[in-house]
Order: structure tokens, then sequence, then C-alpha cells
């Protein structure tokens, strides 16, 4: 399996709805994640679909122990 473009812990900022119907999400990310700009604009300009999954980073934390 191939490794993450990208790990961060951040906070919805907005769920909307596009007029077409789609989904938009604003996702806030600290200042630990200034370094994930480029690999996301990157990514961004290339139009790579990206896979996303979401945990409660309290819940990881209490299960996993992963910080």
């Amino acid at each position: 399996m191939s490794e993450p473009i990208a790990m961060f812990t951040g906070t919805i900022a907005r769920v909307q709805s596009m007029a077409d119907g789609s989904p938009r999400f604003v996702i806030d990310a600290g200042e630990p994640a200034l370094d994930l700009l480029s690999v996301l604009a990157k990514a961004q300009m290339s139009g790579v679909y990206l896979q996303f999954v979401v945990y409660d980073k309290n819940e990881l934390e209490k299960e996993t122990g992963y910080k």
C-alpha cells in the first residue's frame, strides 16, 4: 500500500452545497500543516482525486494511542 501524501489534524470550517448540488467541505488546519500547502496545491493543480478518511482525533487516540 502506498504512503499517505498528507496527514494532519484539523476542524471542519464550513460545509455547503454548491449550485450543482455537489458538496464542498472547507477544512482548517493549524500551523503544523503549513508544510502541506505545496503538496496539496500540487495535487489540486494536477487534478488528481484524493481519498479522505476522517477520524475523531480524541477517539482515535483513546482506541489506538496514535497521536
